[in-house]
């Protein structure tokens, strides 16, 4: 039988600003903006040039911050983050950002969107070396490295870290006089960086710009580390083996609307009006089927509702592969078109007749051509061919397969 109602859900929003004396409070408002991708847990660290200050907690932006705590959090700087649980679970202790405090190195705080493949064998690595993780997170991976780094400067012992890392990332790191921003070599996550008057803003998803009045300027390239403090922001590259393949759920799921080239990403409840579909033909058109629940649901729903047809068509192609870049769809058996013909899955929701978009067609309407070597698009969950190796009992130690790389 398959599983109940439940959507794709992706691990997180992330939010910074540099420069700017109400940068918390700004914090807050772009992370409200991008509260769509994470709802488990939220959180903010600011700088005022010499410390740190925090506040997170599970639930909502709101109720995490609804006593009056925002006004405790003062700086110049801030990161915030918004989160949905996979790699790591739930609970306080993974909520983000991570903070670390030194008293000789000066304090670190780390919000990370996506998810590392390579964090189980990392963390084994460093606790043989007498590292002790706090969380169950894979982001707290990377402050160990960056400790144990060899390097002098935190710009060499992150970018020493980050060459470590395997998977999808896109971290905000904060110290008490500047902001880090990297992505990953394969651009998994979206980020964008954009201007507040003589303000940086980074963000996951351009509507937050919106929100908060900055403007758009550009991407973060694949491989690129941007370093962001009084002086101004400069850009470096941590890996020149780039190979840009951003998700493509982002377009089709999560996305806000609002966001550039990005399609629908929240789901709107609906429900059937007998006087407006009884008696007709009905053409359902949905982003995608996971599980089949839902749109045997919506069709039942339908049907009830005096429809004598129903023909289903969906945006996206079947999705049959697991992803392990921070969506949770972990195993085969949770995705119906692993297992599944479309005919089966015509037959399991219910419908008249069933259609998918093509991977061609998916990639058309973002506007990439199709290209089997190099279209700029991760198209792992409909081919099966990751961007990345994948490591086998690792970060998703309950999945059984073997998972081929491309």
């Amino acid at each position: 039988m398959l599983a109940e109602i439940k959507g794709l859900n992706e691990e997180c929003g992330v939010f910074g600003i540099w420069g700017h004396e109400e940068a918390p409070q700004i914090t807050y408002y772009g992370l409200h903006s991008l509260q769509h991708r994470g709802q488990e847990g939220a959180g903010i660290v600011a700088t005022d040039g010499e410390k740190l200050t925090a506040h997170k907690g599970q639930g909502l932006i709101t109720e995490v911050f609804q006593n009056g705590e925002l006004s405790k959090v003062k700086g110049k700087g801030a990161i915030g983050h918004v989160r949905y649980a996979t790699a790591g679970g739930g609970g306080y202790e993974n909520v983000q950002p991570l903070l670390f405090r030194s008293q000789n190195n000066g304090s670190l705080a780390l919000a990370h969107n996506g998810n590392l493949v390579n964090a189980t064998q990392l963390k084994q690595q460093l606790e043989n070396q007498g590292s002790i993780f706090q969380t169950s997170s894979d982001t707290e991976v990377l402050a160990h490295l960056i400790k144990r780094s060899g390097h002098f400067t935190l710009k060499d012992q992150i970018k020493n870290s980050l060459s470590m890392l395997k998977g999808a990332y896109a971290f905000l790191i904060m110290t008490e006089t500047e902001m880090i921003v990297a992505l990953d070599p394969n651009g998994l996550r979206p980020l964008s960086i954009g201007m507040m008057g003589d303000a940086y803003v980074v963000a996951s998803e351009t509507c937050a710009f919106d929100v908060v009045g900055a403007t758009y300027l550009r991407e973060v390239e694949p491989g690129e580390m941007l370093i962001i403090n009084d002086e101004g922001m400069k850009s470096e590259r941590f890996s020149m083996n780039i190979n840009r393949s951003i998700c493509s759920m982002e377009y089709i799921y999560f996305s806000r609307p609002d966001s550039n080239l990005r399609e629908q990403g929240v789901r709107m409840k609906l429900s059937a009006v007998r006087g407006v579909v009884e008696g007709k033909r009905v053409v359902m058109v949905d982003d995608s089927i996971v599980r089949g629940t839902t749109s045997r649901r919506i069709v039942t729903m339908l049907r009830e509702a005096g429809a004598t047809e129903v023909h289903v068509k969906i945006s996206s192609p079947p999705i049959a592969h697991p992803c392990f870049y921070g969506i949770d769809t972990s195993t085969h058996e949770e995705l119906i078109a692993s297992s599944h013909s479309v005919e089966e899955i015509r037959q399991e929701i219910g419908a008249d007749t069933l259609s998918f978009l093509s991977v061609e067609g998916l990639l058309k309407g973002i506007g990439r051509k199709y290209d089997d070597s190099n279209c700029g698009q991760c198209l792992a969950c409909f081919t099966g061919k990751y961007p990345t190796e994948i490591y086998q009992d690792t970060v998703l130690p309950h999945v059984k397969e073997a998972v081929l790389t491309k």
